[in-house]
């Protein structure tokens, strides 16, 4: 009897976008878990996020964009990544789904000695809470730094048909970048540069996920394919990773019994992102 041929994908970045994209990765979570209270780091640095606060029952894990997504829910919910490299350049990315409207929700949270609210990406406040926003050096004068969009991601429900933006519930991607030595800022939405500045930084080596760092400021939604670079990306690296996956792989997850991202930077085992756990040795 003729076995069927085994259905193996090898993810493999071929363009030299993709290639670069992968320079200077710290942290990758994809969020393909379904269980626990561990969001693995799939660049192959070891930086896996910490879930806290959460209900124990795995209802965080659901499907998203590629695979899994996690859902933050309560407003206590979060995610800790402790231990990085001290960072100064750097590019935060991440798919989001906004749930809930939430006065200066926030994605990333940067924490450093004297942060206050620390630097964070996420949205503005009051009347125009789904507007992306960035917050950089908080309660650090004279480098104390904000950057806004120029509109709304998603449409305020006090704006009613007339608004602009998404539906709650929509995918959306949202990212900035920060170069040290010329102290460039970015903000994008949707792959498109949405305002930029000029601001000092402070090194920082933790990261909090769905808050601030002093616990304020919930997200409420969904996250899915969280990068952290310790470089600023460029404009079409960050179009890149912008464009739904969807558009740009083939479909073939259904049947998939392994893949193989070779993200590892060191090591003899190929790690299987699959549930599966086909993990390859190298000879």
């Amino acid at each position: 009897m003729r076995k069927p041929l085994l259905k193996v994908m090898f993810s493999m970045l071929l363009t030299s976008v993709g290639a670069m994209a992968q320079d200077g990765l710290l942290v990758h979570l994809k969020f393909n878990e379904t269980a626990g209270e561990m969001a693995h780091d799939s660049s192959g640095n070891g930086h896996d996020a910490t879930l806290v606060g959460f209900a124990g029952d795995d209802n965080q894990w659901e499907p998203g964009l590629d695979r899994g997504a996690l859902v933050l829910a309560s407003g206590e919910d979060h995610l800790e990544i402790t231990g990085l490299p001290d960072v100064s350049s750097t590019t935060w990315a991440v798919w989001l789904r906004m749930d809930a409207e939430q006065p200066f929700a926030t994605v990333f949270g940067a924490d450093f000695p004297g942060a206050g609210a620390g630097s964070t990406l996420g949205f503005d406040g009051r009347s125009v809470m789904t507007t992306p926003r960035i917050l950089w050096n908080h309660n650090l004068e004279p480098t104390k730094f904000s950057l806004s969009s120029d509109e709304p991601l998603y449409r305020l429900a006090a704006a009613g048909a007339d608004g602009t933006g998404d539906e709650l519930g929509e995918w959306n991607h949202l990212a900035l970048t920060y170069d040290a030595d010329s102290q460039a800022m970015v903000l994008y939405v949707n792959g498109e540069a949405k305002g930029d500045g000029t601001v000092g930084t402070t090194p920082f080596s933790v990261v909090h996920i769905g808050r601030r760092n002093n616990g304020s400021m919930p997200f409420i939604g969904a996250l899915d394919d969280l990068m952290i670079f310790d470089r600023a990306l460029g404009a079409d690296e960050i179009s890149n990773l912008a464009v739904d996956k969807a558009d740009r792989e083939p479909n073939l997850e259904e049947g998939l019994q392994a893949h193989w991202t070779f993200d590892e930077n060191e090591g003899t085992e190929a790690k299987d992102s699959t549930d599966n756990e086909n993990h390859g040795e190298l000879f």
